[in-house]
């Protein structure tokens, strides 16, 4: 309901209504999306895949610096497309979690560092969400540097970025291969941070799969107030 309330004044998305004449402790009713699996758009024009990804990636980027409030399960079965409409149907906001405003501005620094390519901003900001710590080994900090980098990559790109021929998931996973192989010291980040990681990395493999061209640094500049 909240975010059915939040996005009620944009016609580019729909979400299921609750129902609460039928609705239980137990049992949670809610209207039918009777939309198309929404990776079936990966067929459909250059022009409408990457109007619907820039709008998946712009509602991201609004839950997290504006709402404060992110849906962290990106798994494609959670977005339905109808073709009709063209409306975005989002389904199933079991893993919604909520971030503070100290978060949400750590979140804002470490994007507006990358964004500048300003390492001393970013290691700062990184050490604000948990990621580094004083005593962390210069490896570890180096490695955590580098996947930093490699993740505002898209927000860096002048133009529009093309996910479908990026290699980015590649080259982050062989660097991470590399530091489990050869740094000793390993630290999660907080767990409000990985469940960000994971809504991340299945919108990135979710654009990929659309073939998207996206003006990422134009979405990010919009919605997160880092004017670049």
């Amino acid at each position: 309901e909240r975010f059915q309330s939040r996005l009620a004044d944009d016609q580019r998305f729909e979400t299921p209504a609750v129902i609460e004449s039928l609705t239980t402790p137990d049992v949670l009713t809610m209207t039918f999306m009777d939309g198309q699996p929404i990776d079936s758009l990966a067929t459909r024009p250059a022009a409408e895949r990457d109007a619907t990804a820039a709008a998946i990636l712009e509602l991201a980027l609004r839950e997290v610096f504006e709402w404060g409030l992110v849906q962290t399960d990106p798994n494609f079965a959670n977005y339905l497309y109808q073709t009709e409409s063209g409306r975005i149907q989002l389904l199933d906001f079991g893993a919604t979690r909520g971030y503070s405003e100290r978060q949400r501005h750590a979140l804002q620094a470490l994007l507006a560092a990358g964004l500048d390519g300003d390492d001393a901003d970013m290691e700062k900001a990184a050490a604000e969400l948990g990621y580094l710590d004083a005593g962390d080994p210069a490896g570890y900090r180096n490695g955590i540097m580098a996947l930093l980098s490699f993740a505002t990559e898209p927000a860096r790109t002048a133009g529009s970025y093309d996910f479908g021929s990026s290699d980015l998931a590649v080259r982050m996973r062989e660097r991470l291969l590399q530091m489990r192989l050869h740094e000793k010291f390993w630290r999660l980040p907080p767990t409000g941070i990985l469940f960000l990681h994971r809504k991340l990395g299945g919108l990135y493999m979710l654009l990929s799969r659309l073939r998207a061209t996206v003006p990422v640094r134009d979405l990010v500049n919009r919605v997160s107030g880092s004017q670049r």
